[in-house]
């Protein structure tokens, strides 16, 4: 425990002295190329490629760690006779210990650095020991899911996340929202509000509509997906308005389709019919419509908001089939999350 304090306050003395290489800009930018500064993080073509550029203009490349965070619970139940100190024997560390059920959880991280600094200045202590390695690492970014309100206190640059939660929009397939519903527009005027907290920022880089929606691992596109399991919603009859535009009659649409059906059964009821291949095409045709109207009203209601920052766009889990790209020109910046080895 002597050993861990120590390394502890050492880190804090020499936090100071650790800092991003010479060539680095005050925001981590590459001081060898500069355009024109807005002041925020903004987007650049330089004829050849796209960079991005930190608030005084220098081209910037974001190498960020996830997750930056004071809470690492721990699961300790049933491992008592294994841990040599237990923090919630003693109430100055009742906030490091969660009980969920009958099992317990400890966060001993923030436990040392209460041992090390005391109850008063561990979490700002946490935060300045863990930028200066950040920094002497070479990382420029605090990255999703971290702590964000620390980079801003420092200066640091950083990404945050939204929450989607649309509350009055009711879901149609997965977590896709009916995006023709009456209280959708509101629910995104609301949502884009998460932003005004950090609007006026420039350690702020942007921020993310989402993460990885479940729609999107799906092996069918949200139009057959909400045929399927919703069987009344207001995107339903557009749908149906959709595809009376393609075909003049139900006689039309079932020899098109290769199915029996006709538009009402489309726009309202169960859904039991096998898709054919043709009948997909449709579908995939009015999924780019509903996820264009689904992406371009949240960045819309943000950018309404927050005219300065970056929309990073949903960290899309692989390569997004085609008919997501149309919605997807409403983002500043395209980003998917690979988990590969090698970037292809």
């Amino acid at each position: 425990m002597e050993n861990l304090v120590k390394r502890l306050k050492d880190q804090l003395a020499t936090a100071d002295d650790k800092q991003w290489p010479s060539h680095f800009s005050k925001w981590g930018g590459w001081k060898e190329r500069k355009v024109e500064a807005t002041g925020f993080f903004q987007t650049h073509h330089d004829g050849k490629r796209w960079w991005l550029i930190d608030p005084d203009g220098y081209l910037y490349w974001s190498a960020g760690l996830d997750c930056v965070r004071s809470s690492v619970s721990a699961f300790t139940s049933g491992l008592e006779s294994a841990l040599t100190w237990i923090p919630d024997r003693d109430q100055k560390y009742k906030s490091t210990v969660s009980r969920r059920g009958n099992v317990t959880y400890i966060n001993y991280l923030a436990a040392n650095f209460i041992r090390a600094f005391g109850l008063e200045n561990w979490y700002s202590n946490w935060a300045k020991i863990s930028l200066s390695i950040l920094k002497e690492i070479g990382f420029n970014t605090v990255a999703n899911w971290s702590e964000w309100e620390i980079a801003r206190e420092a200066k640091f640059p950083y990404v945050r996340p939204l929450s989607t939660q649309l509350n009055s929009t009711p879901k149609i397939y997965r977590d896709f929202p009916d995006v023709y519903h009456p209280n959708f527009e509101r629910d995104a005027k609301e949502y884009g509000e998460q932003l005004k907290n950090t609007l006026d920022d420039p350690a702020m880089i942007g921020y993310f509509l989402m993460n990885e929606p479940t729609w999107g691992f799906s092996s069918e596109s949200p139009a057959a997906g909400m045929l399927f399991n919703t069987p009344e919603c207001e995107s339903r009859k557009q749908l149906a308005a959709f595809l009376a535009k393609r075909y003049p009659d139900n006689a039309a649409l079932s020899k098109a389709w290769k199915i029996e059906t006709t538009f009402e059964q489309i726009a309202e009821g169960p859904w039991k019919t096998r898709l054919t291949q043709e009948a997909k095409k449709d579908l995939y045709d009015f999924s780019e419509i509903m996820v264009e109207r689904f992406f371009k009203t949240l960045s819309g209601a943000c950018k309404a908001v927050d005219p300065h920052h970056l929309n990073l766009g949903i960290r899309y889990q692989g390569i997004p089939p085609k008919w997501t790209v149309p919605g997807m020109k409403s983002f500043d910046v395209f980003s998917m999350n690979c988990y590969r080895d090698r970037v292809p």
